[in-house]
């Protein structure tokens, strides 16, 4: 299926790689730290794939805490304190990822540790013409 909004609002249009992928983080998850410990180091080995980070939170300190342990800035990252992204992709489990092939939702998975996530990330990038390895033992969702 097509993006919905708001997911839609945060996805490139013409001319900006349209492959990638959707990490929904909430502070509610116990394993948010497992995942979001190693997403820095990620994000900057993906770099031709479009990653947005999603982080469900209840408040702005939680938000905080959650940057400082990910060594990510704030501008690195979509905070949904209302809950509206991560509900548009009924995916009610997190850690998460989604992945999207030229602006569709092609998958979602539940991610348990940041392993599971690069294997995800690899696949879409090998997908996408980028040599690395497939495979993936992520758990499977529907979306």
């Amino acid at each position: 299926p097509e993006l919905d909004e708001p997911a839609r609002a945060l996805w490139p249009e013409n001319g900006a790689p349209r492959d990638g992928a959707f990490v929904l983080l909430s502070t509610d998850c116990s394993t948010i730290r497992i995942v979001a410990s190693d997403l820095w180091g990620l994000l900057g080995r993906f770099e031709q794939l479009k990653i947005v980070v999603v982080l469900q939170a209840r408040n702005h300190d939680e938000v905080t805490e959650i940057l400082g342990d990910a060594r990510l800035a704030r501008d690195e990252v979509v905070v949904d304190l209302e809950a509206e992204l991560g509900a548009s992709f009924e995916i009610a489990m997190r850690p998460a990822v989604v992945l999207v092939r030229d602006g569709i939702v092609s998958e979602g998975a539940v991610v348990r540790n940041s392993h599971q996530l690069q294997q995800l990330l690899e696949t879409l990038a090998a997908t996408t013409g980028e040599e690395v390895s497939a495979g993936s033992s992520a758990v499977p969702t529907s979306t």
